[in-house]
């Protein structure tokens, strides 16, 4: 008779410390564009992706500082609460909504009120018909993702 072991923990995961390990993520949970939503990402003081994500319905025009403002305090104290130091965004237009400049708008109005916010936002990624990008590639602070997981609030 043979013993029974118990099973083998998984490794670790890697902590993203890159705009491509963000990328690779977003990949993984939202391949192609289906519904018009914001996915949120969370992350702990090591860069590893907690257990959780929380997808958001957003309309369909520009973004309203206001709301994103609102949006961001909340997912704040949902953060605080779960013990992530740091968020991402994987923005989610299907085809027929068009994208560009909207995905541009809300990237960038994401990170103006995380950062007057002091939200750990660490990136912002696109997905459409043809997948993920990094279309919001303009408003993430240089080196910024090298700060993934540290809980550190850099100079932006």
């Amino acid at each position: 008779m043979t013993a029974l072991s118990a099973p083998a923990r998984p490794p670790s995961p890697r902590p993203a410390v890159s705009r491509a390990d963000v990328l690779a993520i977003a990949r993984e949970l939202v391949p192609v564009a289906i519904r018009r939503q914001l996915w949120v990402l969370f992350f702990d003081r090591d860069g590893v992706q907690l257990p959780m994500v929380v997808p958001l319905d957003v309309g369909p025009g520009r973004p309203d500082v206001r709301e994103v403002e609102h949006l961001l305090a909340s997912l704040a104290r949902v953060a605080e609460e779960f013990g992530a130091a740091s968020i991402a965004a994987v923005i989610e237009w299907p085809p027929a909504h068009g994208r560009v400049a909207r995905d541009r708008d809300w990237a960038r109005t994401l990170r103006e009120c995380a950062d007057r916010l002091s939200v750990d936002l660490v990136d912002v990624v696109c997905c459409a018909a043809a997948g993920v990008d990094d279309l919001a590639v303009d408003v993430t602070p240089p080196g910024r993702l090298g700060e993934l997981g540290r809980g550190v609030d850099t100079e932006r």
